[in-house]
């Protein structure tokens, strides 16, 4: 099966974005307006955030690695991880949609935040995604005086786990794999194959090129990515030494999706191999 070695440009950039569409049944997005013929993927806009973030942290107030991480017995009243989390999905949201890799059912009611394959991002663009995610990353790291000590203790356990498993899983073909970096769906909206749809409009997209997707999960949702193609390739457990931990272990699956699309949708490689200098920032 073929596979693109070199950045695409511009325009080929700029293409991937566009909506498809499920054969799904009608339904309404957060401001009534009718979703004909099932959900439409889009591009999530700037003015689209903050709804968007409020829509995630519904979905993911009972995300069992949050509950671990965050709901030590030091936490007490601490009111910090709300705030945290907040900052957090604006900046990572944000940095998703300056690069173009956010996409959204209904406005916000759900989103996912995904990566292209490393390899294949126009070389002034990777640079400068670098530069911001670095921002980023300082910023948060500046968040950890706000933990309490349990909760460093089991951030740092949840890292000593989390990053060997991941080189041991994907190692060397991270930068040739898309990753999907966060999923989620309001409470309200769930049920109606939004996720779905949006996880299938990424897969299709790395079908496109030839390569795999990745992501992060915990053991409860495996089966709905099972049902999209993903198979879990490494697991790692967390609490099972903690004695503050009162509930059974929290299992964190690293799961991927081959490239399914027959080689002969693919260009000649040869052919796709585009100037790394494009001039997309």
């Amino acid at each position: 099966m073929a596979h693109q070695k070199g950045p695409i440009n511009r325009r080929t950039w700029e293409g991937e974005l566009c909506a498809f569409q499920t054969s799904d049944s009608t339904w309404m997005d957060h401001e009534g307006k009718a979703l004909l013929h099932g959900p439409k993927c889009k591009p999530l806009e700037y003015r689209e955030i903050p709804y968007a973030v409020h829509a995630s942290m519904l979905a993911t107030k009972d995300d069992p690695l949050a509950h671990y991480l965050e709901d030590t017995p030091d936490a007490g009243l601490n009111r910090a991880r709300k705030y945290r989390s907040k900052v957090g999905l604006y900046l990572t949201t944000g940095d998703g949609v300056r690069r173009h890799e956010v996409m959204t059912v209904g406005g916000g009611d759900s989103n996912i935040i995904y990566s292209h394959a490393r390899d294949l991002v126009p070389r002034r663009r990777r640079l400068v995604n670098d530069a911001v995610q670095q921002v980023i990353q300082r910023f948060l790291r500046l968040l950890r005086i706000t933990y309490t000590k349990q909760q460093l203790a089991r951030h740092q356990e949840f890292r000593e786990k989390f990053e060997p498993a991941v080189e041991e899983a994907i190692g060397k073909r991270a930068n040739e794999l898309f990753e999907i970096n966060g999923l989620s769906t309001h409470p309200e909206k769930q049920g109606r194959g939004y996720a779905s749809a949006l996880v299938e409009h990424v897969t299709m997209l790395a079908d496109k090129y030839s390569r795999g997707t990745w992501l992060l999960t915990n053991e409860y949702t495996t089966g709905f990515y099972a049902r999209l193609g993903f198979a879990t390739v490494k697991s790692i457990v967390l609490g099972e030494h903690d004695p503050t931990w009162t509930e059974g272990p929290v299992v964190v699956c690293i799961m991927l999706r081959e490239p399914e699309a027959p080689a002969s949708v693919y260009k000649d490689e040869r052919s796709e191999v585009l100037s790394c200098d494009s001039g997309i920032v």
